[in-house]
């Protein structure tokens, strides 16, 4: 009980901010900070910690990664030597076939439009991935495209969009699938290096819709880097958060998308963040921030009021670190840097650690080295087996890293240190629909204790704003048969989502590929 007291007597502060006039939210809404205490000692794991693999080359700089339909994980952003440059290049990892070079293909593209640090979505009227903006690359310099382009899932060919181009130039633009099946993209600067204030919004029946009445206020009136990849994310109610990503007391806007759009200011952040330092959504309607004193911040926009909430400090900043979420609801934190000196990519300030942060728990333990620096222009994914690649760094760098790492979570491991048994999903639907259920079929169903679904979204640049993580319902039939209830379209946003089930040790199977509120998926 004296431990409760404490915790309950070290509620420092509670930051209160006036909200209102904002359609669908309350009126009432007011924005708070909790300051809670630091959680002491370190987690515990049934084996070893995890398990890192070789380094393993890559065909290019993967400065975007993203899981495709087939399994497989398109990776692109440099040219076949690490160059900046992606008007020709990109990357086709058949995860199924390993880590060695023949399971990579280096494919060419002839759009003649550089990719290079664009923003990417899963179109799901076709299941095809569509391509953002990205680099004019006029005299070498950085300047923003309003190209579209589409990667065919099943022929893995790119080419031009036949919708035509966005309303806006984008570079440095964050993208997400809305509950609607549009996607709204915001930020990025323009070929004139102006930035891009104004958000629009791709469907595909009817093109770009600009929310004209929408402008960003801390992008059009700034010169702070706000238009860098800004965090977005879209509660269970509905409402999309706006983050502003640099410095302290960032703005926090309350997005609304329906004709030209509305955008209200409802707080602001109560930490200090770098534009390249990372976030999550890790449950639904709670994003994960980490800020530049190295400590996890998690952001609650589940109801009145909203909260920010100070969490474990995890010893150091890590700036253009990635947040991954695995399949057991934890986070997996990898690469980054100890300063923000030069974006974050000094080489003595390289962080070759995984992190895991336990949500239940405010625990986190350390995974291992890596080999190689995750710093600027790097990335992360979890893949559909429960393992987490680390990949890429560089151009520009301290090294240009064309390889990538495979890491193997302590819950592939027994508590002799052995290959865990894991549990088997034999047979999954390929597509579901939302508020609706479906069966799986399973190797033993008295094994599963419970079943979780993963959007694993597309990594850059410090930001996956697509991903999420929930768990799910489920009954059992009989032996081998599950009914698993799906979330609605809020909180399971349309798009590709991997499915896993856990035995009573948290061991999980090897994941299920599956599209939600999708064409129908060839996978």
């Amino acid at each position: 009980m004296s431990q409760f007291r404490r915790r309950i007597k070290s509620l420092l502060y509670i930051l209160l901010i006036s909200f209102t006039n904002c359609a669908k939210l309350d009126n009432s809404l007011i924005l708070g900070a909790e300051n809670v205490a630091e959680t002491a000692g370190a987690e515990v794991q049934r084996g070893i910690m995890g398990e890192w693999g070789d380094p393993y080359d890559m065909r290019l700089i993967p400065i975007h990664s993203m899981l495709l339909p087939d399994g497989c994980v398109l990776g692109y952003g440099t040219s076949a030597t690490g160059k900046q440059r992606a008007d020709l290049y990109y990357e086709i990892w058949d995860v199924g076939k390993g880590t060695h070079e023949e399971a990579r293909m280096l494919l060419e593209h002839s759009t003649k439009a550089d990719m290079f640090c664009s923003t990417l979505n899963m179109d799901i009227s076709t299941g095809n991935i569509l391509i953002f903006g990205g680099d004019l690359r006029d005299d070498g310099k950085n300047l923003g495209s309003d190209n579209v382009l589409e990667l065919n899932y099943q022929t893995h060919e790119i080419q031009h969009h036949a919708v035509g181009k966005m309303n806006y130039q984008r570079w440095y633009a964050t993208s997400i699938n809305l509950p609607n099946g549009e996607i709204l993209i915001v930020g990025g600067k323009a070929q004139d290096k102006t930035y891009i204030a104004i958000p629009e919004v791709w469907s595909a029946t009817n093109g770009f819709r600009a929310l004209v009445d929408a402008e960003i206020p801390a992008i059009a009136g700034s010169t702070r880097k706000h238009w860098w990849y800004p965090h977005v994310y879209v509660s269970s109610r509905g409402a999309i958060f706006m983050i502003m990503p640099h410095g302290s007391n960032a703005d926090i806007y309350h997005l609304e998308v329906e004709g030209e759009g509305t955008i209200k200011k409802i707080g602001e952040t109560p930490f200090k963040t770098h534009v390249l330092d990372p976030s999550i959504m890790y449950r639904p309607d709670k994003v994960l921030f980490l800020d530049q004193n190295g400590r996890l911040w998690t952001f609650d926009m589940s109801g009145n009021p909203l909260v920010f909430r100070k969490n474990k400090k995890i010893g150091q900043p890590r700036t253009n670190g990635f947040f991954s979420l695995l399949p057991d609801g934890r986070v997996a934190i990898t690469g980054g840097c100890n300063t923000t000196a030069n974006l974050g990519n000094e080489l003595s300030g390289a962080n070759y650690s995984i992190q895991i942060w336990n949500p239940d728990t405010d625990k986190v333990f350390d995974g291992g080295n890596q080999q190689n620096p995750r710093l600027y222009h790097s990335t992360s994914l979890t893949l559909p087996d429960g393992t987490v690649v680390s990949a890429g760094g560089g151009a520009p760098g301290p090294v240009r890293n064309l390889n990538g790492q495979l890491y193997r979570p302590d819950y592939l491991f027994n508590e002799n240190n052995k290959e865990a048994v894991r549990p088997v999903i034999t047979r999954c639907p390929k597509n579901i629909s939302t508020n609706q259920v479906f069966t799986i079929r399973v190797g033993s169903a008295s094994q599963v204790e419970r079943i979780t679904a993963s959007k694993s979204g597309a990594s850059s640049h410090a930001r996956n704003c697509d991903a999420r993580w929930v768990e799910l319902d489920f009954e059992v039939l009989d032996k081998v048969k599950i009914r698993v209830t799906v979330k609605n379209e809020n909180v399971m946003i349309p798009g590709l989502w991997t499915i896993n089930t856990l035995d009573k040790n948290g061991i999980p199977s090897k994941g299920c590929l599956l599209g939600v509120n999708t064409a129908k998926l060839e996978i």
